[in-house]
């Protein structure tokens, strides 16, 4: 409430504290419904910036940070980087299933490497070998249709590795960081 001859008041707004780091928070305050008092037309809202005290990119090592140089490189690189990894994964919005969609479909490069060897070792020991005995272990009837099936699954799993690389490009998981951190 304004007495009379009073221009100014102060009001207290509790935030939520975080353990994670962030630049800074900001939020926006709107008054309404004024009594005993007139709003300007442009000054019933502002915009409230609070800086993070909190160092990056986390307060484990705030002491050996806050040191400069001389406590860098007492930290361990390690747990620096596990610490930005869990600032990243827990705290950057669509991050943690963008990593675990890459983590995951990334190794389907491994499979593919792994079907080309057993694959290779098949063409060897069974498609090129003209022994009686391994006309059983042909995938169709004559090597003819065999080599067109082992042919299918060279280039089938191409295409699925190549739209997973086109996918994982328009995910931008690089790009959602780097705006964040530039961001804060």
């Amino acid at each position: 409430m304004f007495e009379e001859n009073e221009y100014r008041q102060s009001i207290e707004i509790k935030t939520i504290s975080s353990a994670y780091w962030s630049a800074t928070m900001e939020f926006k305050v709107h008054l309404a419904d004024p009594e005993s008092c007139n709003l300007g037309h442009h000054l019933h809202s502002c915009r409230v910036k609070i800086i993070d005290t909190d160092t990056f990119p986390s307060n484990k090592y705030r002491e050996h940070l806050l040191k400069g140089e001389e406590g860098l490189e007492s930290i361990s690189a390690y747990g620096l980087f596990t610490e930005y990894f869990k600032l990243c994964f827990l705290q950057v919005p669509s991050i943690s299933w963008r990593t675990v969609m890459c983590l995951l479909f990334d190794q389907l490069k491994n499979v593919y490497r792994y079907v080309t060897l057993c694959l290779n070792i098949y063409i060897v020991d069974v498609l090129c070998n003209l022994n009686k005995d391994t006309e059983e272990q042909l995938l169709r009837p004559t090597r003819e249709g065999t080599a067109v099936v082992i042919g299918l699954l060279y280039v089938a799993p191409m295409l699925i590795l190549h739209l997973w690389d086109i996918l994982k490009a328009k995910m931008d998981l690089v790009g959602h960081l780097r705006l964040y951190l530039q961001a804060s």
